[in-house]
């Protein structure tokens, strides 16, 4: 029975690197043969890359039985077997839920907490060729662990830095871009209050709160599951479209640099007399404010009404 299982087990591990290997021009051949083997996260990364890829094969070279795909033109081919991959991600979401509905209260708080290790493993290992997840949770790691917060801040004119407190923002600010001055004149103008009130706690998400596991791991602790399986079936359907961390970032710093540019044309045009309260009124604008927040980045891995 032993030697069986072995070459059941065998067989198997041939089938699904045989399905590596067609993944790189047929990956719609690879979602079935994982799916129907029972490796879901195979499956959905296969699906993941069959949707993505930018150039894939017509269809019709392959489909089984011949004809069997719908469509007058390769696009409409292609269109279709995108279409029913989506589909398919979505099946899984929704098998997902009514298996979560099916559990005891209990079984269902332990499917609440995931460890960013063990996310930073599956990222890693499931989509080898996109290593922009696994990256974004392996920087927010070494981060929170030097640092004790999951929030940084970002100065606009600097490429890369994190800056852990508002206070070491505005000193990046005035000793790095000196600008002839113009940090100090605008500190100088305006309202330490508007600084000083900026708040500066942790918070990580609405839908999820981070804590630590008895052998000090970092864990997410899921509030509400059905705004995550929400999330899960509309990202399916491509309703849902996420920005990459880098694009994140580099919204914010073109926004900042707006934003001072604004600020530095409204300290030059405006009268000495009225420079304070001006750029003090300006500065608070809910639309253009010099407000750090602006340049504040969270961690948070997921959020789903962001």
């Amino acid at each position: 029975m032993e030697a069986m299982r072995l070459d059941r087990e065998g067989r198997h591990n041939e089938v699904i690197a045989h399905a590596d290997e067609l993944a790189a021009k047929h990956p719609e051949y690879a979602v079935v043969l994982h799916l129907a083997s029972g490796d879901g996260s195979d499956g959905q990364a296969s699906c993941d890359r069959a949707i993505c890829m930018e150039e894939p094969t017509d269809p019709r070279e392959e489909d089984v039985p011949p004809g069997s795909i719908p469509g007058e033109k390769p696009e409409d081919r292609k269109s279709y077997i995108r279409t029913e991959l989506k589909f398919l991600l979505q099946k899984r979401v929704l098998s997902c839920r009514d298996y979560w509905c099916s559990l005891a209260s209990e079984k269902q708080d332990s499917f609440r907490l995931v460890g960013l290790n063990s996310l930073h493993e599956h990222f890693d290992v499931f989509y080898q060729d996109d290593q922009e997840a696994a990256k974004t949770i392996s920087d927010a790691l070494n981060f929170v662990k030097k640092n004790k917060s999951w929030r940084f801040w970002i100065c606009p004119y600097c490429v890369g830095k994190k800056i852990p407190d508002i206070d070491s923002l505005l000193q990046n600010m005035r000793n790095k871009h000196p600008e002839g001055g113009f940090w100090t004149k605008l500190l100088s103008v305006l309202d330490p209050k508007s600084i000083s009130g900026t708040y500066q706690g942790d918070h990580f998400s609405d839908t999820a709160t981070t804590c630590q596991d008895s052998q000090q791991n970092y864990v997410l602790h899921f509030k509400r599951m059905d705004d995550i399986f929400k999330y899960l079936f509309l990202r399916a359907a491509d309703k849902i479209k996420e920005k990459p961390f880098s694009q994140i970032r580099e919204e914010k710093c073109r926004k900042g640099i707006f934003i001072f540019e604004k600020i530095k044309l409204k300290m030059k045009n405006a009268p000495t007399n009225m420079l304070s309260s001006e750029v003090s009124e300006f500065c608070q604008s809910p639309q253009t404010g010099f407000n750090p927040n602006p340049f504040e980045i969270s961690c948070g891995l997921y959020n789903p009404s962001g």
